[in-house]
């Protein structure tokens, strides 16, 4: 939607996933109800990860900005989702966190598969692929570092993304 002609809305309410694309940059909004609460494998094969290997594919092969929100507090979504959509070039991962003060952290993925401060279990083996195609192999010649911010109050928050991957928050008061 739009608040006028000039200013774009995108609405993560849970209901469904999509994509959109804001001064070069693009937003992917995610439906955690297909990653939390159901077995991995389930979540591995739903459409939204295909659609999102796809999405991340595209963004490591044009290395475009892109972010991604959830609707959901960003530390309840499973290992090998944040290591997928760090290793896809995600530069943020925006969620909705329920504890007192909001947080920012940084994951960096290493093309040996690490992401750092992660403890993995043994069901988070880095066999997950960002490729729709498994047979295109696109090149990992450099760590990717994504923030992940959590925000916990409901306010309305403005994000902008400004040159060389910089990120402008603004608080709007109601």
């Amino acid at each position: 939607g739009k608040v006028n002609e000039s200013i774009p809305v995108a609405l993560n309410d849970g209901a469904m996933f999509f994509s959109f694309w804001s001064h070069g940059g693009q937003g992917l909004v995610l439906r955690s109800s297909d990653f939390i609460g159901v077995s991995t494998e389930m979540a591995q094969t739903c459409d939204q990860a295909a659609w999102l290997r796809q999405e991340l594919e595209q963004s490591r092969m044009t290395r475009h900005h892109s972010y991604a929100f959830v609707d959901c507090d960003p530390d309840d979504l499973p290992v090998w989702l944040i290591r997928m959509l760090a290793k896809g070039r995600v530069m943020c991962l925006f969620g909705r966190h329920e504890g007192a003060a909001p947080y920012e952290k940084e994951y960096s993925y290493k093309p040996t598969g690490k992401i750092e401060d992660v403890t993995l279990s043994k069901d988070d083996v880095d066999d997950v692929s960002v490729s729709s195609d498994e047979s295109v192999n696109v090149e990992e010649e450099e760590d990717c570092i994504m923030k992940i911010i959590g925000r916990s109050d409901s306010s309305l928050c403005c994000f902008r993304l400004e040159e060389y991957g910089a990120w402008e928050f603004e608080n709007i008061s109601l």
